[in-house]
Parts: C-alpha cells; structure tokens; sequence
C-alpha cells in the first residue's frame, strides 16, 4: 500500500464502509480545508466518528454530526467493522 493508499475492509457494501474512526491519543481538528492552516470547524476525540464524504490523499473531508470539513487521513481509520462495532457498542451504552 502507498502511503496515500488507505487499508479498507473488502467486503462489499457493508454499512462500515465509509464509516471513519479517528485513532488519536487526544483529538483531531476538523478543517475547513484540506490544509493545516485552514480554520478549525471542530474535533474528533478518540474513537470519534465521522462518514467520508471524499478521500484527497492526505486529507479525508467527512461529516461527522453537523460538522462537514477535512481531517489528516494519517489519524483515521477506514470502514474496519470489527473497530466501527466496538465504537458503537461503547455509544450506545
């Protein structure tokens, strides 16, 4: 995989597909644009969750609530069932 390739589960169609969790130790800002000095829209903590909208190498634009905006691609993990699962599993308790 190169590094502006994303892992992404194989299965087809599965409601995770463009589910993505952010794997951070603190938070990821949420931009306005696909760059770091663009204004900061809102965050994502650990195990946030957001749909992708658009991947752009680097940089993934989701929505994530009723932010819409762009996250660094290197924080975020793709439709991983087992991962989406287990975040919702902790949501909804």
């Amino acid at each position: 995989i190169s590094k502006n390739e994303l892992p992404r589960v194989t299965a087809v169609n599965h409601e995770y597909t463009d589910m993505a969790i952010a794997q951070i130790n603190s938070y990821l800002n949420i931009r306005a644009e696909a760059n770091e000095n663009s204004e900061v829209l809102g965050k994502l903590y650990p195990n946030g969750a957001g749909i992708v909208l658009e991947q752009c190498g680097e940089w993934t634009k989701i929505q994530s609530g009723k932010v819409t905006g762009y996250v660094a691609t290197q924080y975020i993990v793709i439709g991983d069932i087992e991962l989406c699962k287990k975040v919702l599993d902790a949501i909804e308790r």
